[in-house]
């Protein structure tokens, strides 16, 4: 995808964060935008502010763990929009609690926003893609999507399963020969955007500027590119895995990635 110009984008998690920062610059580029989120004053003013550039920007309340909510915000935004070329699965939440601590709510909730709502959502979308063969699927997982953290255990395991989702997407749109309907997964290291509170950033990954990613992300889109993974060091992780486990650990001990998450301030 060489240009946003007139492309319809659906993009969830739209109120704050990166995926304000992404609409506002899909915006720039004269993007129609189909802004997703629970939070509606907030998604609100990223409506008006997208709109004040000169483009269409439609909103859509829904609760991304919801089944029914989710097939209702397609059937809205496919008869709004006609269709979608470029689908970027941004909503994300976490709990933060060791895993000996997490109620059964707490794993079910992380699951269903981080993964399993963009998930579906995908399902929905992308058979007309694969009609048109055309299209851009965008999911936002996490540097945590490839190595663990302690205290981090269902955030950590929503996007290891985003990982894993895309990469099993982009196989079969390739082995269906949908060479017009690309992906792209997106793997940041801590974003500075107030969702972890008390983090504590390891050795050689300080906290990313959210413009950075967002920016980032839709130049890695333009570029057809498989990952987008910041900074340096996240692509290295795969490389650590061919150590055995004790010096994985000792590797996290030593860079301060096993205490990252001792001061997190989530919520109660």
């Amino acid at each position: 995808m060489k240009s946003f110009d007139k492309k319809n984008v659906l993009i969830t998690g739209a109120a704050t964060g990166i995926g304000r920062l992404m609409s506002l610059m899909l915006a720039d580029e004269k993007a129609n935008l189909a802004l997703v989120d629970i939070n509606m004053k907030m998604l609100a003013k990223t409506q008006s502010d997208c709109a004040a550039k000169g483009v269409k920007a439609e909103v859509y309340s829904c609760d991304i763990s919801d089944k029914k909510d989710i097939e209702g915000l397609v059937k809205k935004a496919m008869k709004d929009f006609g269709h979608i070329d470029l689908l970027i699965n941004n909503a994300g939440i976490v709990a933060g609690k060791w895993i000996h601590e997490y109620d059964f709510d707490d794993i079910k909730k992380t699951m269903s926003v981080n993964f399993i709502g963009g998930a579906y959502l995908t399902r929905l979308i992308l058979p007309d893609m694969m009609k048109r063969n055309e299209g851009h699927i965008v999911n936002i997982a996490s540097a945590m999507g490839l190595v663990g953290m302690p205290r981090m255990g269902e955030y950590v395991a929503s996007k290891y399963a985003i990982v894993g989702f895309t990469d099993t997407l982009r196989m079969e749109l390739k082995k269906g020969g949908y060479s017009g309907v690309k992906t792209l997964c997106v793997c940041p290291a801590g974003i500075d955007t107030g969702m972890f509170p008390g983090y504590k950033s390891p050795f050689l990954t300080p906290l990313l500027k959210p413009e950075t990613v967002a920016r980032g992300t839709l130049k890695s889109i333009k570029k057809n590119s498989t990952y987008f993974k910041i900074p340096l060091i996240v692509k290295l992780i795969p490389s650590m895995k061919l150590f055995p486990a004790p010096v994985q650990d000792a590797i996290a001990r030593m860079t301060g990635l096993l205490s990252s998450m001792d001061h997190f301030k989530g919520k109660k």
